[in-house]
């Protein structure tokens, strides 16, 4: 039996085999792990708590990490190639440098994740900013149209003119695995309507296609873009 210990220390699970290449771990307790440098090719860990483990410089070449709980685990210079991640929780994980080519990513949690140098080539399941745009927002000559309420969460900044016509601005959280961040939040028509729980009034809003350069569309964003810059057209209601 191979001893997996947590950071203290302390044994937490044991695998037979000294190789665990192939080994199916699928929903076990590896919550704290210390696996960093392991063999764990085409493991199944679909499912696994994963929770806070040690991943760094781990193979997890093909493994299955559908469902997986990896959230606030080190995955640092992690091979995650080829790895079936779909509806993993990936929240606050640490993937920075990790290979993650050919990964399939459909439905991961990457809320506050580090994808700092991490290789997405030939990824699945990433969010396309470009089909997002296209379904939920509508373009014109001029660019694409938007809306917003002010003050739902946050009272808008001092500097920006609340009034047709006027052009606001704001710096913009450029990381896409931030839902939410700092910018102009903008959405959908049905994603403002459906959480304008405070019945505010509803701005249309331009953003000019010179501005899209400051547009980021997050990994997990559900109806919610943020942007630079954009022009308040007309209040609806």
């Amino acid at each position: 039996m191979i001893p997996i210990y947590d950071k203290h220390g302390n044994v937490i699970y044991e695998v037979s085999g000294a190789n665990l290449s192939g080994a199916d771990l699928s929903r076990a307790n590896l919550s704290g792990a210390d696996l960093s440098g392991a063999d764990l090719s085409e493991t199944n860990l679909s499912r696994a708590n994963l929770f806070g483990a040690d991943l760094s410089g781990a193979n997890l070449f093909r493994a299955d990490l559908s469902g997986a709980n990896l959230s606030g685990a080190n995955l640092f210079r992690t091979d995650l190639s080829e790895t079936n991640l779909s509806g993993a929780d990936l929240s606050g994980a640490n993937l920075f440098g990790a290979n993650l080519s050919g990964a399939d990513l459909s439905g991961a949690n990457l809320f506050r994740a580090d994808l700092s140098g991490a290789n997405l080539s030939r990824t699945l399941g990433l969010l396309d900013p470009i089909a997002y745009l296209s379904l939920n927002f509508k373009s014109i000559t001029s660019g694409i149209i938007a809306y917003k309420t002010f003050s739902h969460l946050y009272k808008p900044p001092a500097y920006w003119d609340i009034a047709e016509g006027a052009v606001i601005s704001e710096e913009v959280n450029s990381n896409r695995q931030d839902t939410c961040g700092c910018g102009i939040n903008v959405g959908s028509l049905a994603w403002i309507e459906s959480n304008n729980t405070r019945n505010l009034p509803i701005w249309e809003v331009l953003i000019e296609w010179s501005w899209l350069s400051t547009l980021i569309v997050p990994y997990n964003a559900d109806g919610k873009v943020r942007v630079g810059r954009c022009r308040l057209i007309r209040k609806l209601k």
